[in-house]
This record gives C-alpha cells, structure tokens and sequence, in this order.
C-alpha cells in the first residue's frame, strides 16, 4: 500500500470543508487513515452534488434485502493522494462506498429488490484491463484479457494478477497469499510477471508503476455518469465497483446507457455483460 491521503464525498460531508484521510505505509497490511480537511472548491461541491442526486433517487425506490426495507442509504465517494506532500486533488481513485450490496456472496445477491422486482447484475467486462489498453493505445484488446493459456481454469488468478502488477509501486518479488491462491500450483512471482509481461506486452510498461489509482478514477468517472444518466430517467441503479445493479425490466435501457456512456467518456464503448444471479434453487438442481 502507499502512503497517500483520502477523502470523502457525501452527504455528511461539511459544506465548508471537507475531509481527507492521511495513511502512513507498511508493507504487508493496508495502511492506518485519519481524515483531514480540504476546502471545498466548485469542483467538490459538483462532486457531492452528483453523490447526493444518485443517493436520492435510491432513497425515492423502495429497496429491499430478503423481504425487508433497508435504509437510508448513504453514499459516498473516496479519493487518494499518493503523498501527504501532494497538494488536494480528485483525480485518483474515486469509487462510490457505502452500499450493503457491494461486498454481498454471489449467492445473497438474489435477495435484493427494487421496487418489487428482482435485479439484474450488469458488469463492464475486464474494465481494469480495458481501460489500462485504452489508456496505453487508445483501443480496447481484441480478446479477452483474461483467457491466457498458462492460466488455464485459473481465470480469477489471471484477473487478479494483472490488477497487481497495475496496482503496485516495486516489482513484484513474492505473492501475497490471496493472489498466490488463485494461481496455478508452482507459480512464483517471477513467473506472474514473465507471463504477463509477454500477453500484455503493450501495457507492460504500466506495471510496477502506480498505475491503479489513475484508472480507478476513470473507472469510477464512467460508473457516476451511469449512474447519473440513468437516474435522470428515473432508473435507480446500484453501483459496484465496475458495474450496477437494477431491476430486471430496467435492464435494456441500464446496458444501453453503460455502452453509451462509456463511449462518449472514453471514445469507444467498453463492453458490457449480465452475470447471472443464482438462486437456492437454480444450485439446488445443479447439485
């Protein structure tokens, strides 16, 4: 992790000033935050306006977990400084925090309801590695970035892997134990980068670099103008990190406004896909 400074955008925050968090670095384990003051500029207060618009118009649907109402929600965004010195800025990180939904099992997830019906799970594609090739070339890659030969039935590990060597400061000499489960038996932090080096030759040069935070803040640019296109037409979505969640005869219209956003953002649609939603019953008949 890297020592840097975070702040929060929501409802709570003050209207004056706002805050950040500042992180001392350790090696093995996420750095301590405190929050700290920033002054708040047009640009913050356009920033919590959009958090308070999304969050309102999901307070207005009734969302529901298993049966039961939930809420008030409440949203918020964090933002990073990679640097106690760097002066305030909004422009790495970004993600929207603060949804129940958001660190569910896949197998709670069909428990959710918006006004009465059940979700769809909508998903950008590999974004991570998308948009680290629309950064580094300006297209997206032709296949899959994820189906590597060496990672054969390892796709998650293949995923995983290359959102490291994005996401990290330093070469990587050991693997941390979540990645190293999901790698194929023998494999060392050598052979990781070898392989990705080779398939990924055109962003190669992004890893051990830094290179997460920057893309996080596009990542979560193009989810909050979602989220916002989509709430202008009164859709309330739920927001993942790379995705959403509506209900499933908001669907159509929810993939329609990812694709079209992204492109106006980005110049080029970023693809999109519905993850199943598995239900007791879908897995008891797979049993």
């Amino acid at each position: 992790m890297l020592a840097g400074r975070q702040s929060y955008l929501g409802l709570d925050n003050h209207r004056e000033t706002g805050k950040l968090a500042h992180a001392a670095a350790t090696t093995h384990h996420p750095p301590p935050k405190r929050l700290i003051h920033y002054v708040d500029t047009e640009e913050t207060i356009r920033l919590r306006a959009e958090v308070e618009h999304v969050t309102a118009t999901l307070n207005a649907a009734r969302i529901a977990y298993d049966g039961e109402p939930v809420g008030p929600i409440h949203l918020y965004r964090s933002f990073l400084l990679r640097s106690p010195e760097d002066p305030v800025a909004f422009n790495l990180h970004g993600r929207l925090w603060g949804g129940f939904w958001q660190h569910l099992k896949s197998s709670k997830r069909h428990l959710i309801s918006i006004d009465g019906e059940g979700i769809a799970d909508l998903d950008f594609s590999a974004m991570f590695a998308m948009l680290a090739y629309w950064q580094s070339t300006g297209r997206l890659p032709e296949r899959d970035p994820y189906d590597i030969p060496e990672f054969a039935g390892h796709r998650k590990g293949a995923k995983l892997a290359l959102i490291s060597l994005l996401s990290r400061r330093g070469s990587l000499k050991l693997l941390a134990p979540k990645l190293k489960a999901v790698l194929p038996d023998g494999w060392t932090a050598r052979r990781v980068v070898e392989v990705m080096s080779e398939r990924h030759a055109p962003i190669a040069y992004m890893f051990a670099s830094d290179s997460g935070l920057a893309l996080m803040a596009v990542e979560s640019k193009i989810l909050m103008a979602v989220l916002l296109d989509l709430a202008a037409k009164g859709i309330p979505a739920l927001p993942m990190f790379d995705g959403i969640n509506v209900k499933i005869s908001d669907r159509a219209a929810a993939l329609a406004s990812m694709r079209r956003v992204s492109a106006r953002i980005l110049g080029v649609a970023l693809p999109v896909a519905e993850k199943p939603v598995w239900h007791a019953q879908t897995l008891a008949t797979a049993a």
